[in-house]
């Protein structure tokens, strides 16, 4: 309390409990993989860098865990509270989300207190990219306090257009011939959703920037997917879709209560997003529907985001309210993301892993994954960061506490009631 005032420091088992799950729905969880789960110790809400550091340097010493807490809209676990711990909640901070490619520089604090800068420069060939360390870690090496981040003009001019094709393979083709020729659209989002078209697969498109130009890459886009035998929709369908398109997001974060419990009522489905070799798309789809068919489970939808070798699915079970149901499906998931794996493909592109794919993880990066090991374990030697999620699972034992675990092979962490 002497490092950020009491007002900022939370210990009401409500609020504990609130932040003590993000956006992954019990519902969306291996049945027989369920982590074991607990309540923080206290919920910290820092205002700068150096609260930040304080903080991590006072957890070091005392050997207790740190969850940092962003947004809290991660779908796979990784802020969850696997064990006692000091949530950080940096939503003070003004940290929203990942900006991926847009960041130039970084400020983290690492385990041991000591702050991080990278230089925010467009590129640099000079050591180690250690932004790609820290984004998309999670929170497991260091945590992000500050981001410089490349800002764009309002674009000059912005084009949407949708189109209708009979197969999801014509319109992929489409897809492909578009990124052949260097199109880049601003928004690409191409899929067959069979609660929304009854056949068919539907392909949206918004080109931005300079008028001259836009106009240009829309008129070819336009002409690929004639000559792919798409037709094209009313210009107020696409306009709605991007107006509409974060509703969802809108709505799935308003009650974080009914996002953890998504699945208690016998109602399960679940995206995978796997990242393939473009040629190698349609073929794991096609073994994908036959994989799903065998298990009796339901595929809701397909389709792509911004690029060509980005797949997504959504799956959903026939039969509701059996944990036999809940099981299936997330063992029809595992099996394609093997399948994306052994097609030389990633089993996640844009969620990241929490503690939903850690299991993955072995078969996903080989002996790459012990060298996230030994990063982790040079950079946290004493497992206060995020411990349980991704890179090294927790072992529990019992004690006379009944608060200790394991961390990695041998690093025994006892939190004092």
């Amino acid at each position: 309390m002497k490092i950020v005032g009491s007002h900022r420091v939370h210990v009401e088992a409500s609020y504990l409990d609130e932040l003590s799950w993000d956006a992954l729905s019990e519902g969306r969880l291996h049945p027989l993989r369920r982590p074991q789960t607990a309540l923080p110790l206290c919920v910290v809400e820092p205002g700068t860098t150096a609260e930040v550091q304080k903080i991590i340097r006072l957890a070091n010493e005392e050997r207790i865990p740190i969850v940092p807490y962003g947004g809290g809209s991660g779908l796979m676990g990784g802020a969850l509270s696997i064990c006692p711990n000091i949530l950080l909640d940096l939503r003070g901070m003004g940290i929203y989300g990942s900006m991926g490619d847009q960041v130039l520089g970084l400020e983290a604090v690492m385990a041991d207190g000591e702050i991080l800068r990278t230089r925010g420069v467009r590129k640099s060939s000079a050591g180690i990219n250690l932004n790609a360390l820290l984004i998309g870690g999670e929170g497991c090496f260091g945590i992000i306090t500050e981001a410089t981040v490349r800002i764009f003009p309002a674009p000059q001019a912005r084009l949407l257009s949708g189109f209708m094709f009979e197969s999801f393979a014509q319109g992929y083709a489409a897809v492909q011939d578009m990124f052949l020729r260097r199109l880049r659209p601003a928004l690409l989002d191409f899929g067959d959703d069979a609660e929304k078209h009854e056949a068919g697969a539907v392909l949206y498109l918004g080109f931005e920037g300079n008028r001259d130009t836009v106009e240009a890459e829309a008129s070819r886009a336009r002409s690929i997917c004639a000559q792919r035998g798409g037709t094209r929709l009313p210009d107020g369908e696409a306009e709605g879709f991007f107006r509409d398109r974060h509703v969802i997001a809108r709505r799935f974060m308003q009650n974080r209560r009914q996002r953890r419990e998504r699945g208690r009522d016998g109602i399960y489905h679940d995206w995978m997003h796997v990242a393939l070799p473009a040629s190698k798309v349609l073929a794991f789809r096609a073994a994908a529907a036959t994989i799903i068919e065998r298990r009796s489970v339901r595929l809701h939808e397909s389709g792509l985001w911004v690029h060509p070798e980005l797949f997504s699915m959504r799956l959903g079970t026939a039969d509701h309210g059996t944990n036999q149901a809940q099981l299936r499906l997330e063992e029809t998931i595992e099996e394609l993301l093997r399948l994306a794996q052994k097609m030389g493909g990633s089993m996640e592109y844009t969620h990241g892993i929490g503690v939903k794919l850690a299991s993955l993880m072995a078969e996903e990066h080989g002996y790459g994954l012990e060298v996230m090991r030994r990063i982790k374990q040079m950079l946290d030697p004493n497992g206060i960061l995020n411990p349980g999620n991704g890179l090294l699972p927790l072992r529990f034992v019992q004690t006379e506490t009944g608060n200790a675990f394991l961390l990695g092979a041998d690093r025994k962490v006892t939190i004092h009631s």
